[in-house]
Formats: structure tokens, C-alpha cells, sequence
């Protein structure tokens, strides 16, 4: 895992930090803040149930052809979809895609799907493509849910705080300032990183969800392209 800083300049909060993975991460990472978990195969993604972690990421690889694939396409023509789709028929959604690009995308994430719902025992899952040329969540904030899945396919991604980092009490409040502490570390989900958050909707979960938003949208990127995956 290597970490990445740069200055923030348009929050001033501090420095916003990007956790690089490889296939093969380790969970005990000493760069990784306390309330991030690493799974590094399907297997460990329970590893977010620990009452000592809100935040997963996963490296995932999607092959060079589809990575091109979504880097060739232009932003307007990129796919927007929402289903809820029980977890037994999961497989015969995918391939009923009519839309080749959702397809393949669906296709090679599969087994993760599967892992998400195994985990979170959902029998249905509420998959959403979706884009946007904004920041439509730009204060920190927690989700009243158990869990959510992101994944960025284009553009930046979720940005998200160490617990240390957040004044819980300034919430919905409106003001990020007094949400963050001075000069805390912004982390940044990349590109094709899955992330898990945990919200307050679990058991024993209120005050403990991690905090996060939408990140910014440079105008020369032109927008963001992200899956998210709800358990139904």
C-alpha cells in the first residue's frame, strides 16, 4: 500500500491522501488509518463487521479491454441504471444486459456482487449506475443505512475521514469546517478501488458510521461515472 499526499486547497483541511493498493495488500498496513479495513480477496470482506471498522477498500482489476472500453466512451453515452435484483437471480440479470458495456462491467464484477451480498445477508441488491458533472453531496456526512458499496469508474473518487479527524457533534450541521478537524488527512477512494462503507444502521452502529462525501469534480475531468450498490 503506498500513500500519496497532496495539499488541499479548496477545503484547507489539510492534505488529501490517496491509499494505492496491489492484489496482495496487507490488512495491517501502518499507513492505513485505524477505522480502515483492507480485504484483499472476497473472502475478507467481513472484516468490515468489526465494531473497530467503518470503512473497507478492495483492489479490484477489470480487464484492459474494459477499461478502455469506459476511458473511449464519451460521458454522455455512458450508462445511468437502477434495479433491484434478488440475489438468486443475479446471474441471468447480468446477462440480460442489454446495454454491452453494462454488461461486461457487470459481468467482471460479479463475484464481488455476490461477495456483497453474502456479507451484508441481503437477498436482494439495489444496483445504481450512476454520473454526475457535480458534487452532489459536498458536506461530510453519514448514511443512515448499514452498508453501501462504491465503486468510481471514472472521474475522482468518495473521499472520506479517520475518525480522529471528525467533530461528530457539527453533523448535519452544514458546515464542514467545524465537521473536520484543522489539518486532518482527506482520504480519496481511487479509480476501480471497491469501497464498503458502514453507516449507522447497524446494530449498536449510532455515532460510529464513517464520514464521507462526494468528491469535487474538476471541470477538465468533465464528470464522474460510479456504481453503487445497496442492500435491498
Amino acid at each position: 500500500m503506498n500513500l500519496i499526499n497532496d495539499r488541499l486547497s479548496e477545503d484547507a483541511f489539510g492534505f488529501r491522501s490517496i491509499l494505492e493498493l496491489g492484489g496482495g495488500e496487507s490488512v495491517g498496513h501502518t499507513a492505513a488509518p485505524p477505522n480502515l479495513c483492507v480485504a484483499s480477496s472476497l473472502s475478507e470482506f467481513s472484516l468490515i463487521e468489526s465494531p473497530l471498522k467503518n470503512m473497507m477498500l478492495h483492489f479490484w482489476q477489470p480487464s484492459a479491454a474494459l477499461q478502455q472500453l469506459i476511458a473511449q466512451t464519451n460521458f454522455a453515452d455512458l450508462p445511468e441504471y437502477e434495479a433491484i435484483i434478488d440475489f438468486a437471480d443475479l446471474s441471468q440479470a447480468i446477462l440480460d444486459q442489454k446495454n454491452s458495456l453494462c454488461r461486461q462491467l457487470f459481468s467482471q464484477f460479479a463475484e464481488i456482487f455476490q461477495a456483497f451480498a453474502v456479507m451484508s445477508k441481503s437477498e436482494s441488491l439495489n444496483i445504481q449506475l450512476c454520473k454526475t458533472a457535480e458534487q452532489p453531496c459536498p458536506l461530510f456526512h453519514v448514511d443512515r443505512l448499514k452498508y453501501r458499496l462504491l465503486c468510481t469508474l471514472l472521474g475522482p473518487g468518495t473521499e472520506w475521514l479517520d475518525d480522529r479527524a471528525v467533530r461528530r457533534k457539527f453533523l448535519g450541521r452544514g458546515d464542514n469546517r467545524k465537521i473536520v478537524r484543522h489539518e486532518a488527512v482527506v482520504y480519496e477512494v481511487e479509480p476501480f478501488q471497491v469501497c464498503i462503507l458502514k453507516g449507522e444502521a447497524f446494530r449498536g452502529g449510532y455515532g460510529r458510521g464513517v464520514v464521507h462525501r462526494s468528491p469535487p469534480v474538476p471541470p477538465a475531468v468533465g464528470g464522474r461515472w460510479y456504481l453503487r450498490v445497496d442492500i435491498g
